[in-house]
């Protein structure tokens, strides 16, 4: 029985005088008591066990709202994938029929030389005038106050 030791010396023992005996009946006087303190703690231990069982068998009771928190979770996740994949295209294609060397060299020499470059894109190539209206000022022009 858990709890039940008792130690005696040996040499009380052997002498076997009256505190011995005392001390032997008194513990075995108090067995009852003990088994029935170890009785209640088992008993006890028992329904938590069969506590924790009966809550592991009920449903979460927030598992709506984790289904929901899942489920808008996945939605902002599609939109910021949809979201990255035109500039994944945008960047990894040019636009068919334009060379992006000569788009940025155009860009480079509007913005460095913004009078020469109006005539030279002009007089070199016609989709620079096409694209634009001439009804439309450059955006250069209308921030210097050309």
């Amino acid at each position: 029985m858990p709890r039940a030791t008792t130690q005696i010396a040996r040499k009380g023992l052997l002498s076997a005088d009256i505190g011995t005996i005392r001390q032997i009946e008194n513990r075995v006087a108090s067995l009852p008591r003990l088994a029935a303190d170890v009785e209640a703690r088992r008993q006890e231990a028992l329904s938590r066990v069969e506590q924790a069982e009966k809550a592991l068998a009920e449903p979460f009771k927030h598992a709506d709202a984790l289904k929901a928190a899942q489920r808008n979770s996945a939605r902002i996740e599609q939109l910021m994938a949809e979201a990255a994949k035109p500039e994944q295209q945008q960047q990894a294609e040019p636009p068919a029929g334009r060379d992006p060397q000569l788009e940025q060299m155009q860009r480079l020499m509007k913005a460095s030389f913004p009078q020469q470059a109006a005539a030279t894109v002009a007089a070199g190539t016609a989709t620079a005038t096409q694209q634009r209206p001439a009804e439309h000022p450059r955006q250069q022009d209308s921030e210097y106050g050309r």
